[in-house]
């Protein structure tokens, strides 16, 4: 199963830049080896979202895996091995996408495979989304309730260990709120700064860098998961040296948690923005993305099978937790599915970064726990 994931790492699918089309081709190849329908595609060949069933007999549920093909860049940090061909390291497997989520996808399909060993009843649905890493718009968003017709459920495989693999059992997922601040003031030459009373936007943007970082809570119900702020998750301005500037922005993030209402977190952002506003100053505050976060309820059929599932193989029960980021079950839980989002091989902290890997040994739990999952799932009545 490791061998299937590699092939799909040496596949570049990185976003920004767009284009899952091999890897969505690869992903045809493997649907043809284990004898599964050929895929359907939703959305743009450009940018193309692959879904097979495989049925296993009449009635029972059909529960759906779903994944994304599409990764970060490889990044500026330095990698020890080649970012874009799997390598084992120990009992690891490296390469970017691995962790999140190729590793998941192939444990998927293996496990999809097995199941028809096990049930003449219910069904698996296999979901392959594009554009996840950048928004979701070419992917997860094109979906509608005719595309998910005859669902019962869906489990998402991103990384879901925290600490360790299988540490936690995620019922639900942080949203996110993209947001730009744009300051400007006036442009001028910095030699009269001080003679003319020069506010630079650059010097007035790092205040606000500042003020959302310490100062900064949102609205959010409580008790429970707060939302974090990422205060400048980009922040650009000024021309040159000699220049005092009169432009600058900053680009930030908050993870949102259930129950955030977009017009309050919005209204709160400006109420800070003009505290630390100074004469000469102005700021304009836009509305990047909302993406709201989810949550399945404990009792669920999905999350009791789920808990079965990762008994059967690891032992242990984890406990109930939220998944910090946001993943592509908004969108699906949107349409009237329950979701479990995170419920894959690796650790959240390989996502995103240099060496990017995950265990050989959770690849192939990854690949039983499915195959549980499923057979526990599809095998009671709809």
């Amino acid at each position: 199963m490791p061998e299937l994931a590699a092939e799909l790492v040496a596949v570049p699918s990185i976003n920004p830049g767009g284009d899952e089309r091999a890897a969505a081709e690869l992903i045809r190849t493997w649907c043809e080896r284990f004898g599964f329908p050929a895929p359907r595609l939703v959305g743009s060949p450009e940018r193309p979202n692959l879904v097979t069933e495989v049925r296993f007999g009449p009635g029972g549920r059909n529960l759906a895996l779903c994944g994304h093909l599409d990764t970060k860049p490889v990044g500026e940090g330095e990698w020890e091995t080649d970012p874009l061909r799997a390598v084992v390291v120990g009992d690891e497997l490296r390469g970017r996408g691995v962790a999140d989520m190729k590793g998941a996808l192939a444990a998927m399909v293996v496990a999809a495979a097995a199941a028809r060993r096990h049930l003449d009843q219910g069904a698996v649905t296999l979901v392959f989304c594009a554009d996840e890493e950048y928004g979701a718009r070419h992917g997860a968003r094109v979906f509608t309730e005719a595309d998910v017709a005859g669902i019962d459920a869906m489990v998402i495989g991103e990384p879901g260990g925290i600490h360790a693999d299988w540490d936690r059992l995620h019922l639900g997922s942080r949203g996110i709120c993209n947001f730009d601040i744009t300051v400007t003031t006036r442009q001028a030459h910095s030699g009269l700064k001080d003679e003319l009373g020069l506010v630079s936007a650059t010097e007035v943007a790092a205040r606000i860098v500042v003020a959302l970082a310490d100062g900064f809570t949102p609205t959010h119900p409580r008790p429970g998961p707060v939302p974090t702020v990422n205060a400048g998750a980009v922040v650009s301005g000024g021309i040159s040296y000699g220049v005092v500037p009169g432009q600058a922005v900053v680009s930030s993030e908050c993870r949102l948690v259930a129950g955030m209402e977009q017009d309050t977190f919005m209204r709160e952002v400006r109420q800070l923005v003009d505290t630390v506003l100074p004469d000469g100053a102005e700021a304009t505050v836009e509305l990047k993305d909302w993406i709201p976060a989810t949550s399945v309820a404990p009792s669920e059929p999905i999350v009791e099978s789920a808990r079965r599932a990762l008994y059967a193989v690891t032992g242990s029960v984890p406990p109930d937790d939220l998944f910090p980021a946001t993943t592509d079950a908004t969108w699906f839980a949107a349409l009237g599915l329950p979701v479990l989002p995170a419920l894959g091989p690796g650790l959240l902290s390989h996502a995103h970064a240099p060496n990017e890997a995950v265990s050989i040994p959770a690849l192939r739990q990854a690949a039983d726990i499915y195959q549980r999952l499923i057979v526990d799932f599809c095998g009671e009545p709809a």
